[in-house]
């Protein structure tokens, strides 16, 4: 049984006795120092009476949330983890003040005013969670500095206050909170203030598994939408674009169409599907990150030299899969969904007139920027034509024998050899041109030397989780780098073949049309990446005299 079942009560507004200024306070990051009860042994915002006997006689200690926003404090376990600091709820962020409660003539401040703008110094620290049954490992901001010289009360969107501070830590919980489930906008950056004073065991449905505890930073880090590994819920949630217009190219069928496609995209099916898609796909992220964190734990025995080598693997894999998987929705499946259902607002169908418009990370621009076929001196094209500067083949990464994953998983060999790489004055960015199909000369092709490299360097058991998730198989001819599991896929198929009038087959990702993309790289980036090619395409432009405009 968890420590505690619900919420520890924040107490009635002020009525009689001493009510509590905010206090503020300096505690520092040394867990130690820190002190328990009432008066003002931490930052805090105002207290009524009650407020803060509830401090006292529950011995609170310093304000937090919770990863999802959830509002709490910080306690010494007396029973789960007896001794140790944990988070147990408390609704304060959202509790209401009363008239009573008068600072200086005036009724104080929120504690969400308070949290957002008074407190100047947070810190994220792994506690254990006296809300749930297992008291697992959390991470929770804390509160540890307010009013003090030296951290003085400064707006927290001030980005002196560090990158988990402010707008940041707003849109990461936001992140979090959409794909976990919530569709209010109005608690989309403050938390789910509607699930405080529930038991988190019973929250599964709005936490995305992160096995917290059993790796470290790569499955805390898991929740980004960097990507499409756990990012993916907007893709299959019962209100996006996905599922509105794989209902539009169902609904758009006749009925002898219906009966041929299958009814898995009806208005009766959709959603019971999608959610079982979803459903599926949180199960293998989280079994992928439960073995990527035994792996973890187990390179953390090795060397120094070792260990680091492993990292730098380890965030290339975490990079360069997901980057891949987005591309795949981005440039292939909903341009497809969108030709073929009803695209309202005209947004990329993969055409030539109309082809999606992907702009890598930058640190990804910056690498292929280096990776581009320059003659090395001038900056010109190593070649005739500008395609020359385009590898044809996965190139190494600079100054290595190793191969691009990045560009393995998204270009692998050149699908669109022909189209001209242009330099694009309006944007300033340099534009190559690419396709995105299956069974396309073997730019999407079998995965074999990608998960090999997995299995060499994480185990088999690792690479074979990686396949399930990105529904890679040996045995096919080409991979499909999705987190959209292959029954949705297989579906999509079936509806487009349908509408086309061609035939139904044993598998129908055939169905789907290649779609062309566009890569583009900014000045800033090929600037950093490669200055002599930079540099060309300042002075010299393309092959119809665009030029890039300089760049500081």
């Amino acid at each position: 049984m968890a420590e505690h079942n619900t919420s520890i009560p924040v107490g009635a507004a002020q009525s009689f006795g001493q009510a509590w200024a905010p206090c503020n306070a300096d505690i520092g990051t040394v867990t130690s120092n820190w002190m328990f009860g009432g008066g003002c042994a931490y930052p805090a915002p105002y207290r009524s009476f009650q407020q803060n006997l509830v401090n006292g006689n529950n011995y609170l200690g310093p304000y937090c949330r919770r990863l999802d926003g959830v509002a709490g404090r910080l306690k010494v376990s007396i029973s789960a983890q007896i001794g140790e600091i944990g988070f147990a709820q408390q609704c304060w962020y959202d509790y209401p003040r009363g008239a009573g409660d008068i600072v200086n003539g005036v009724v104080a401040d929120t504690n969400k005013v308070w949290w957002d703008t008074k407190v100047s110094r947070k810190y994220w620290i792994q506690v254990y969670n006296l809300n749930d049954d297992n008291a697992g490992l959390i991470w929770v901001q804390v509160a540890i500095s307010a009013g003090t010289v030296s951290y003085p009360i400064l707006n927290m969107h001030d980005v002196s206050n560090g990158p988990l501070q402010g707008d940041c830590i707003r849109h990461i919980r936001a992140g979090h909170n959409l794909y976990g489930g919530q569709t209010n906008p109005l608690q989309l950056y403050t938390g789910i203030s509607g699930n405080c004073a529930l038991k988190s065991d019973t929250l599964s449905a709005l936490a995305i598994p992160t096995a917290t505890g059993q790796g470290g930073w790569i499955p805390d880090v898991s929740f980004l939408e960097n990507g499409s590994f756990a990012g993916t819920g907007w893709c299959l949630a019962n209100n996006g674009e996905p599922f509105t217009e794989a209902g539009n190219i169902f609904n758009g069928l006749n009925s002898t169409q219906q009966n041929a496609a299958g009814d898995y995209f009806s208005d009766a099916n959709r959603s019971n599907n999608f959610a079982s898609a979803l459903a599926a796909h949180l199960a293998e992220v989280k079994d992928f990150l439960d073995k990527l964190a035994d792996w973890v734990y187990a390179e953390a025995a090795n060397d120094q030299a070792t260990r680091n080598a492993a990292i730098q693997q380890t965030l290339e894999l975490l990079a360069a899969a997901p980057m891949a998987a987005r591309l795949m929705i981005d440039a292939w499946l909903l341009p497809n969904l969108r030709k073929y259902g009803s695209n309202p607002n005209n947004l990329p169908d993969g055409t030539a007139a109309n082809p999606y418009k992907w702009r890598p990370p930058d640190h990804v621009q910056q690498r292929w920027s280096s990776q581009f076929l320059d003659n090395g001196s001038t900056g010109a094209p190593n070649g005739s034509d500008f395609k020359a500067y385009i590898p044809g083949t996965t190139p190494n990464k600079t100054g290595t024998n190793e191969q691009d994953w990045g560009w393995f998983l998204t270009l692998l060999n050149r699908g669109d050899t022909t189209t001209v790489p242009v330099v694009d004055s309006t944007t300033n960015e340099f534009v190559f041109h690419e396709n995105y199909g299956f069974g396309r000369g073997g730019s999407v092709q079998s995965a074999d030397p990608f998960l090999n490299w997995v299995d060499n360097n994480f185990g088999t058991q690792t690479g074979d989780s990686l396949g399930t998730l990105l529904d890679m198989s040996p045995a096919a001819p080409f991979f499909i780098i999705s987190v959209i599991p292959i029954a949705v896929l297989e579906a999509g198929g079936r509806n487009i073949k349908a509408q086309k009038g061609e035939s139904i087959g044993a598998t129908n990702l055939d169905g789907y049309d290649t779609t062309k993309f566009e890569i583009r790289i900014s000045a800033k980036n090929m600037k950093q990446g490669n200055l002599n090619m930079y540099n060309y395409l300042v002075n010299t432009g393309d092959a119809n005299g665009n030029k890039f405009t300089p760049v500081p």
